[in-house]
């Protein structure tokens, strides 16, 4: 055989023995497992879809705008789905090309090699070399499917969950929105009634002051005369119980407004004053408060210690300071403590929750107490009031006549992960805690406990500065008394109920502070009080110089 020949018959069998290598390809298994991995992507791009929409539906806070409408700012709450796309993804079509090429090198060679998918064979001596190549490609459509018809319903339904709201820009009615006029009158006729009868040794001033003295002699929870005339070691007669009280109500000493033995009998009440609140808001160096509100502090304890028990006060140290330099740290019988509120953590935003320090005071009691703002008014004693019960508060609030204070729970700012009780009933209304009586200490771990975890890294500052603090302290309140079954107790039937027993200045304060006339005003019937209730002597020299100041 010739040379010729001899490579025609090689050429001849290379080719051959290169389609038999290629038949030997496992095509089926290569397009199959393609197939197979397109179903997989397909159903993982389902789960995918799922775990997404499961995310987005628990997410319970709403995205919330704020935009101008007219005059007025409002407010919106969209659910999330409602407005994000959601990837529902789809594989519409898939093209697989496979191509296989032989090549033939015309260079002699000592040794045949077949080479397919990277693999090797010998065969021995040849005189030429033959290769063999596979290439595939895939091309494969996606996009985007129509929503099934169940979310679709879903998010129909939920687009009736968007809420628009108007956001309050004037603070929350109190006690009836009173006037500043309605609540000057109401203390001056506390200071009218004292003074009417004001002609020395006449048969009525006795009378009257007699009267003040069994309203103290009452406030001593259940002490008959004997026992008082045993703890006195007075005679046992009235008269000279009466005179005793007398004697002590009139002395010089702030001390004096309260005989020693109410301390240990009568009711606690607490005054709370955190003021990095309004540190933080003004930004001065030294704490400063207007006239009115150092008056109606004093007037505030003065009332309480006179009528109902000792009291005591909560502040920091520059509050502490602030009282020194009036000479009004022993106004407070039941001590000054500074303590709890320096340690409150700074994960609580002062500018936000204003009233939190309050919170921490009720927490770190442990008997039957008063909490009391500094600018209400007890005019008598109350123990009969809160005899037998276990929680009680100023008065009830209604939840559809205050939205713009109550708002809808979707609407406040909560920090991320931040989740409600699941009992509570949203629809209980709140209740005014300007003066709340707890004795309860189960109730009162579970309500402080719970308005403070709503409150601690809660720092987005929300529009207006209401709704966060009475969310924290009032709703929360009610709610938490609801769930504990315990019945919620009120010292006024109603917020319009003028009840003469209490006066709240709170509601007045914001046209004191803007209007100098009405803020002199006030400042003359508080100070008038104070000094026909308490007498103008029993005070430091700068209380005095404030006081007559305003006296009339």
């Amino acid at each position: 055989m010739t040379k010729n020949s001899t490579i025609q018959s090689l050429k001849a069998h290379d080719l051959g023995q290169s389609f038999d290598d290629l038949g030997r390809i496992p095509f089926g298994t290569f397009i199959g497992k393609i197939l197979s991995a397109c179903v997989d992507a397909q159903e993982s791009a389902s789960t995918a879809a799922w775990d997404y929409v499961q995310q987005v539906l628990s997410h319970e806070a709403p995205v919330v705008f704020s935009f101008m409408d007219g005059s007025s700012v409002k407010r919106i709450a969209v659910p999330l789905i409602t407005i994000v796309p959601l990837p529902f993804i789809k594989l519409e079509s898939i093209k697989i090309d496979f191509d296989a090429n032989v090549k033939v090198n015309n260079e002699y060679s000592n040794q045949f090699v077949m080479q397919v998918n990277n693999s090797s064979t010998h065969e021995g001596e040849v005189l030429q070399t033959a290769k063999s190549e596979a290439n595939m490609h895939i091309d494969i459509d996606a996009g985007t499917v129509d929503m099934p018809a169940g979310l679709a319903t879903l998010l129909d339904w939920m687009n009736g969950g968007v809420v628009v709201e108007d956001i309050p820009r004037e603070q929350p009615p109190v006690s009836g929105n009173k006037s500043i006029d309605e609540i000057i009158d109401a203390v001056n006729d506390h200071y009218e009634t004292k003074n009417d009868n004001d002609n020395p040794g006449s048969d009525s001033e006795k009378g009257h002051i007699v009267d003040e003295s069994t309203d103290v002699k009452d406030s001593i929870l259940g002490y008959s005369d004997s026992e008082l005339s045993a703890v006195l070691g007075l005679g046992s007669t009235s008269d000279d119980i009466d005179s005793f009280i007398l004697n002590r109500l009139n002395m010089s000493s702030p001390e004096s407004l309260v005989p020693d033995y109410q301390t240990d009998r009568g009711l606690l009440a607490l005054h709370v004053n955190w003021t990095k609140p309004s540190m933080e808001r003004s930004s001065v160096e030294s704490y400063e408060i207007a006239d009115f509100e150092i008056l109606s502090t004093i007037l505030s304890a003065c009332l309480w210690r006179k009528h109902n028990g000792p009291i005591k006060m909560y502040t920091d140290n520059i509050g502490y300071n602030f009282y020194d330099s009036w000479g009004l740290l022993d106004l407070w019988d039941g001590g000054v403590d500074v303590d709890v509120l320096e340690s409150i953590p700074n994960d609580i935003s002062a500018d936000i929750f204003w009233a939190g320090g309050k919170l921490y005071a009720i927490k770190a009691q442990n008997k039957p107490f008063v909490m009391m703002d500094t600018d209400l008014l007890v005019w008598s004693c109350i123990h009969d009031i809160v005899a037998g019960q276990k929680l009680m508060a100023y008065h009830s609030e209604n939840l559809e006549q205050l939205k713009s204070c109550y708002l809808d729970y979707r609407f406040l700012k909560k920090r991320k992960g931040y989740t409600p009780d699941p009992n509570w009933d949203w629809n209980q209304n709140p209740y005014n805690t300007a003066l709340t009586y707890f004795n309860d200490r189960n109730f009162l771990e579970y309500y402080t406990d719970k308005a403070i975890d709503f409150m601690r890294g809660n720092m987005e500052r929300p529009m207006e500065m209401v709704s966060q603090m009475v969310f924290a302290e009032q709703r929360i309140f009610g709610m938490c008394a609801k769930l504990k079954r315990i019945n919620v107790g009120t010292f006024l039937t109603s917020p319009s109920d003028n009840n003469p027993s209490f006066t709240h200045i709170w509601g007045g304060k914001d046209e004191a502070r803007h209007n100098s006339k009405s803020g002199t005003k006030l400042c003359e019937a508080l100070s008038n009080a104070i000094i026909s209730r308490c007498g103008e002597n029993n005070f430091s020299p700068k209380v005095r110089n404030l006081l007559l100041k305003y006296k009339n």
